[in-house]
């Protein structure tokens, strides 16, 4: 029933990796415009939370399907882990195509934290998707609509990802420096994904 109740947002999110395999495609037949396919990575993001994250809760809430779903034998609980899960997951496999896809591009751009290519590598594009991704959840249990959840969503993680990007981290000091770097972030990323995932838990188990 997961399956079905979201397999358009799967496809969908499908697609989207698709295009990025596209965009791949024409790096490596066309050397001039290198780096075209790590400059558009940010935007996945993006379309991870908004696709995933703020419809998760929300659509359900707006259009009353929660109330069938919470009236069967399954708990408030399982309901939203078999949700939450399913979209973290599409999410992190998206995240792994990805990855998968630029190692096929050859590249001599530096990878150093602040730029793009940094949220595509390691371990931190993992976080940031499921940080997106639960915030998104959270914002629908709490705003209840999925417009306002979509905008409040939108607007979380192009900060997040500014911070990221956008942030001097200086040409010396650990920070500087790659795995530091990624496992700082990334585990700052998980613990508010985590954090994120257990208020959502807690205000489906709360709601009338």
């Amino acid at each position: 029933m997961v399956w079905r109740q979201t397999r358009a947002t799967a496809l969908g999110v499908a697609g989207i990796v698709a295009l990025y395999g596209v965009l791949a495609t024409v790096e490596r037949a066309q050397p001039r415009v290198s780096g075209i396919t790590v400059s558009f990575t940010p935007y996945l993001f993006l379309f991870l939370a908004l696709l995933l994250g703020a419809p998760l809760v929300s659509r359900e809430f707006e259009l009353g399907t929660h109330q069938f779903a919470w009236t069967q034998s399954v708990t408030r609980r399982r309901w939203l882990a078999f949700r939450l899960g399913g979209a973290v997951g599409v999410a992190l496999l998206a995240v792994a195509t990805l990855q998968v896809t630029l190692t096929a591009i050859p590249t001599d751009v530096e990878v150093r934290p602040g730029s793009s290519s940094f949220l595509v590598h390691g371990a931190l594009p993992y976080a940031l998707a499921a940080f997106t991704v639960t915030f998104g959840a959270l914002a629908g249990a709490v705003i209840r609509r999925t417009v306002p959840a979509l905008g409040g969503t939108l607007l979380a993680s192009i900060a997040a990802i500014g911070a990221l990007t956008g942030v001097p981290y200086g040409s010396s000091g650990w920070l500087a420096r790659y795995w530091p770097a990624q496992l700082a972030l990334g585990g700052a990323l998980l613990a508010l994904a985590a954090v994120q995932a257990a208020a959502t838990f807690r205000l489906i188990e709360g709601r009338r």
